[in-house]
């Protein structure tokens, strides 16, 4: 497997992830500033265009049947799950990247999930010391959890975001656009919203659709989150997996590190409209 390609996909979603944090935190200075709503309007527009499958939500999976697995058990990052493969041919472990190959064609690459920054508790720190609600902003749907955050994110998109709505509402949305980003199809529309086992989240592409790569942002019932990426040879011609297959590798999928750790939870509040 070309290694160097191995990193590619992580590169730009770095590249990505640093947008939508400065992008979010612009969001929270104009609340602040009490700019007039039409600008988060008009960077929607703008990210609108750019990115024209942020105007679709995930949708429930046809096939949610789990397959037997036989493949290798992989333990990385205080996790473990299996996988359908059983021949490992390359593995590389980075600081918050774990990246494995498969005799078979298929490559899998797992992120640490202590690595990663949870956008909703940046947020809400950075609202905090403005003297601003979370809460009150985003309303009690989309702020008990990390998870909560993300699928409402998902569930945004630029049409949503109109002139004449209020700066409130305008930011708010824009800063879900904004996360968004990172868990949007690039290409076709396989965008769903998955559960299996413990876990819940999102699959971003069709295992069965070139070019047979998945993307997974899962959350289990403590809310720590998995990313997990599982593909096939840039010049493959047939799929290395099936839908029952990635179904069955979520389902496998478990938490090992840290599982006394409560669900993140805030106290409850009225979502008020402006």
């Amino acid at each position: 497997m070309d290694t160097s390609a191995e990193f590619s996909k992580p590169k730009k979603s770095w590249w990505r992830s640093a947008l939508r944090i400065a992008a979010c935190f612009l969001a929270v200075w104009l609340i602040s500033q009490e700019v007039i709503a039409f600008m988060p309007w008009y960077f929607a527009r703008q990210m609108g265009r750019d990115y024209p499958r942020l105007s679709m939500v995930p949708h429930a999976l046809n096939d949610t049947s789990v397959a037997p697995l036989n493949g290798a058990k992989i333990e990385k990052f205080g996790c473990s799950f299996q996988v359908p493969w059983a021949e490992i041919s390359n593995s590389r472990d980075a600081q918050t990247i774990a990246t494995l190959s498969f005799k078979s064609g298929a490559s899998l690459l797992l992120f640490d999930p202590a690595g990663g920054l949870k956008i909703s508790d940046a947020l809400r720190a950075s609202f905090a010391k403005k003297g601003m609600s979370f809460e009150r902003m985003f309303g009690r749907d989309a702020t008990q959890t990390n998870y909560d955050f993300v699928m409402a994110a998902a569930r945004t998109t630029p049409e949503q975001i109109h002139f004449f709505a209020s700066r409130y509402e305008n930011a708010r949305d824009f800063i879900f656009l904004t996360n968004k980003l990172d868990d949007s199809p690039t290409s076709g529309n396989a965008f769903y919203e998955i559960e299996q086992g413990e876990m819940r989240g999102l699959q971003i592409g069709d295992p069965a659709v070139a070019p047979f790569d998945v993307q997974l942002n899962l959350f289990d019932r403590q809310d720590r989150n998995f990313k997990l990426w599982l593909t096939a040879r840039k010049d493959a011609k047939t799929p290395v997996m099936t839908q029952a297959e990635v179904n069955a590798i979520v389902r496998s999928l478990h938490g090992t590190r840290d599982t006394d750790k409560p669900v993140s939870t805030h106290p409850e509040v009225s979502e008020v409209r402006y």
